[in-house]
């Protein structure tokens, strides 16, 4: 069993699956937990062993899947590509290839103008962490890539007059380097290379070259249908025999014995609409490809080439939702084949036996973020998906957000936001009128829709996010501008005025993404022209008082707490800062245009300014104490391309970041160390009495008494310290730094409780494995002998507070669910104990969890013992209490406190 360490003050990530490195752009920002299954597209796959290596599309890198089980296909790693190239805004995996312990991944800029691509190495030789190495820029438009011993084969063709393949040495996969090229004259599309005979599938003809030396190759034979169109699209590769897909006839078999005059011996004709996506792959006697039709006709084709000449078809799928096939790779030895379907991600589909091929397992990510909202312990996400494109997660424990429900919206929710228990979802589609969802999310896990505000006739735009202020909403809605609604009733809005300085003609740029409320004041930004002010005290008659002309684009504002700083984030006009304690007279104090590229969301608390980047670092904070001077203290480049959306709860900050959803805490920056007193000591009488000088510590830090030793008597003088019952004070004071963090606190306690447990051998910096809970309670309730009932009383307050003990008896949901073969079931235990009588009792309770069958009969007890107060986490392995697997369905799993006092079932279904 793993027990959560609530008793050391920072969170340890868990999350050994990215291999995004981010500690070296990071200040004062740690990242706690992150949730990276947001993924633009599945465009490519190729498979090797257990495991499909997905190019994920934009700003989604390199994917890699286990597929031991290949019902449960399983994301273990990734490696997203962020490195910078002039006028490329994000990078776009869309071809892999795998040879070895390496995956070779090609790269193009996504936004799709196809001017720069680039060929990128990663080592795989451990999956579950890729690890990027070199890379090498390459032409225009390259279309496909091949691996053959040391050498990358890439068949490319752009405006500056080249169109051949492209040979690029990989033999040093920190520099790959071009090796030499040959040009085909025309529109290559793929490349197959055997035995250093490199097979060229030309769009409108084959092409066969000597590769023996790729910086001098020679032609050795082409071959061209007779056909009046011909698009030759793929190409593979068996001994004599060549089989390419010609898009406007289907397959073709080619004895290519003799180069020189290579012959068409079979075909098989097919409706292949559009061949550009779709894939072949020859393995003993039997050829796979995806047929890529028209819409209602894509099918997985197995046929039977053990004789070539006569290519006979031995089973088909129909692949069920697909608009687009992007990629195919199959491990035919095994038995299966995943398909990328671009949205619809990676499918497994069974093909051992040809006669009876099935869809066996499917990888379905969610699509990118765009929305972010934060309530107690559960976060709310839009996506930019046309289904389940709201997710709740918990987010209890920030190392590990746990996704608990996804709901589907028609249209797509756009910047989503919380007012007291409800919930706006602006961008929905009701019958082709856009307008904002209201749900009620009183309870986080299971929101309920209760009414939507559609846009009145007459108006345009599309609702982007909405602003309350007592009883009216206001939503900004793009070029529709401002819409007020008035929502006493949430489920029956009374549609007010409407403002807007759209024009098709001569203001088509207009568009406000948010506003921001000073009653009876709204600031909206216009990306046009940058800041309007309005009034709106006559909600039916808005009236524009002030304007104030941007040189970025205006996207978001925020207001401080009083009203009279108003924060702006300019797009490419960094952050601008203004004085609007006289709202009908903004004036421009302060700005920031250093290292933000694009700023897109600003969040003011405090005298802290959270500012996103969309093109940057990503996350920067501010302190703007004065305003006229603002001064950055932290930040943290995030690992996606785009940050969408910022919200702030618990004392932690939550980012919604494309491909990412991330939790980070500030790091305090620690007191200085100060003498006040001049004594050359830092004790009681300094104006920081609970810091010391780590480079002066001593040696037997821990013995505060001095007596040679580390026991009770040293935690009752650490624990009154605390208290401020009897302070310490000179080297004492070093010697209860027990941690080494700078302070003496709770977190000293836990370190000097665990010295004496013998979890830790000695004192030491960092933090502490706080030992099972039991043994943790059970001390402190042997502290209750040294100590006053109302000092216990003080005390136990402080742990509480310091050291993040639960508040109340509660089970989560498992995680994976479905799940095959293992899944984590976590919970989490109070603080608080009651006995029969109701009154409070010990520290510690009899505590069980156990599974059961829909039956209701008990599969396996996997708790049975005391626990004190903390989070913990088991893993079940589908196994009965005999050891024995249990069959695939749904099972119960009960946690229960003090005998039965308190209970929580949940339920969970096993995959077989």
């Amino acid at each position: 069993m793993k027990r959560c360490a609530y008793f050391v003050l920072s969170v340890v990530l868990i999350s050994n699956l990215s291999t995004v490195s981010v500690a070296q752009d990071s200040l004062n920002v740690k990242l706690l937990g992150e949730v990276h299954h947001f993924v633009e597209q599945s465009y490519n796959v190729a498979v090797s062993g257990d495991y499909a290596y997905i190019a994920s599309g934009t700003a989604s890198g390199l994917r890699v899947l286990d597929l031991s089980d290949p019902a449960v296909p399983l994301e273990v790693g990734y490696s997203i590509n962020s490195d910078p190239c002039p006028d490329v805004y994000m990078w776009m995996a869309y071809k892999v290839k795998v040879s070895g312990n390496y995956a070779y991944v090609l790269y193009f800029d996504g936004t799709w103008s196809f001017l720069s691509f680039r060929l990128y190495v990663y080592d795989v030789s451990a999956p579950s962490a890729p690890q990027q190495m070199g890379y090498v820029s390459l032409p225009d438009n390259c279309t496909d890539l091949f691996v053959e011993g040391d050498y990358v084969y890439v068949t490319a063709y752009n405006f500056g007059g080249f169109a051949g393949v492209v040979v690029v040495d990989v033999s040093d996969p920190m520099q790959p380097v071009e090796a030499g090229s040959f040009q085909t004259w025309g529109m290559p599309e793929e490349v197959y290379v055997l035995d250093n005979i490199a097979y060229v599938a030309h769009n409108d003809a084959l092409l066969v070259y000597d590769v023996a030396d790729p910086c001098s190759p020679t032609e050795l034979g082409r071959y061209s249908p007779d056909a009046e169109i011909v698009f030759v699209h793929h190409v593979a590769v068996q001994g004599e025999y060549v089989y390419i897909l010609d898009s406007a006839f289907g397959l073709r078999v080619l004895d290519a014995s003799d180069f020189s005059r290579i012959e068409e011996v079979s075909s098989f004709p097919h409706n292949q609409g559009d061949a550009y996506f779709s894939s072949m792959v020859v393995s003993g006697d039997l050829l796979y490809y995806l047929q890529n039709g028209d819409i209602s006709d894509k099918r997985l084709i197995i046929l039977d080439v053990s004789d070539p000449t006569a290519p006979e078809e031995v089973g088909s799928y129909d692949m069920p939702g697909f608009w687009w096939f992007y990629g195919f790779d199959c491990d035919c030895e095994r038995g299966y084949a995943c398909v990328a379907g671009g949205s619809h991600g990676l499918r497994v589909v069974e093909v051992s036996d040809p006669g009876s091929i099935e869809e066996v397992g499917f990888y379905d990510p969610h699509s990118p973020t765009l929305g972010l909202a934060v309530s107690g312990d559960y976060a709310f996400l839009s996506t930019n998906s046309d289904t389940e494109n709201l997710l709740v997660y918990d987010v209890f424990d920030p190392s590990w957000p746990i996704e608990v429900n996804s709901l589907t919206f028609e249209g797509r929710p756009k910047w989503i936001s919380i007012w007291e228990d409800y919930l706006y979802v602006p961008g929905v589609d009701v019958d082709l009128v856009f307008g904002v969802s209201v749900l009620d999310i009183s309870d986080p896990q299971d929101p309920e829709e209760i009414g939507c505000w559609l846009i009145p006739e007459g108006s345009f735009g599309v609702p982007l996010s909405v602003e309350r202020y007592e009883n009216y909403a206001y939503v900004a809605t793009a070029y529709g501008g401002v819409q007020i609604y008035e929502v006493s009733e949430p489920d029956q809005p009374i549609t007010l005025d409407n403002w807007t300085l759209w024009d098709p003609l001569i203001n088509q740029d207009f568009g406000v993404r948010n506003v921001a409320v000073s009653w009876p004041y709204l600031f909206a930004p216009d990306q046009a022209y940058g800041l309007y002010v309005l009034d709106v005290s006559d909600p039916t008659d808005i009236a524009e008082v002030a304007s104030y002309q941007t040189p970025g684009e205006a996207f978001w504002v925020d207001l401080s707490t009083d009203n009279t700083c108003l924060y702006l984030a300019d797009f490419s006009g960094g952050l601008r800062i203004f004085d609007v304690s006289d709202p009908s007279a903004p004036a421009e104090v302060g700005c920031v245009t250093e290292n933000l590229e694009r700023a897109n969301h600003v969040l003011i608390s405090g005298d802290s300014l959270y500012v996103t980047d969309a093109l940057g670092i990503g996350l920067h904070i501010f302190d703007v104490s004065d305003p006229t001077a603002p001064k950055e203290v932290a930040y943290h480049k995030t690992p996606g391309v785009n940050v969408t959306d910022i919200a702030l709860a618990n004392g932690l900050i939550y980012i919604s970041d494309w491909t990412h959803f991330e939790i980070f805490e500030m790091i305090p920056e620690p007191s200085p160390v100060v003498d006040s007193d001049g004594d050359g000591v830092i004790d009681s009488e300094d104006n920081c009495p609970n810091v010391y000088n780590p480079e002066q510590a001593p040696v037997d830090r821990g013995d505060v008494d001095c007596e040679g030793g580390i026991n009770v008597l040293d935690v009752v003088a650490v624990v009154n310290h605390i208290l401020n019952t009897e302070p310490l004070i000179g080297e004492p004071l070093d010697r209860a730094d027990c941690n080494g963090d700078g302070y003496t606190d709770v977190l000293d306690v836990v370190g000097l409780v665990n010295v004496i447990l013998g979890i830790v051998p000695e004192c030491q910096g960092g933090g502490y494995r706080p030992g099972t809970s039991f043994e943790m309670m059970e001390f402190f309730t042997v502290l209750q002998d040294y100590l006053t009932a109302e000092d216990f009383v003080r005390f136990m307050a402080l742990v509480r507070s310091e050291v993040q003990l639960p508040a109340e008896h509660r089970l989560l949901q498992n995680y994976p669910n479905p799940f095959n073969p293992t899944t984590d079931i976590r919970y989490q235990i109070s603080d608080v104990r009651y006995n029969k009588q109701g009154e409070a009792g010990k520290m510690t309770a009899r505590t069980t969890l156990k599974v059961y069958n829909i039956l209701g009969q008990e599969i396996r007890a996997l708790v049975d013992e005391p626990q004190g107060p903390g989070c913990y986490s088991i893993v079940w392995d589908g196994r009965n209490e005999r050891g024995n697997e249990v069959p695939g369905g749904v099972y119960f799993y009960t946690l229960s406190v003090n005998s039965g006092q308190w209970s929580e079932t949940r339920r969970m279904v096993l995959l077989k």
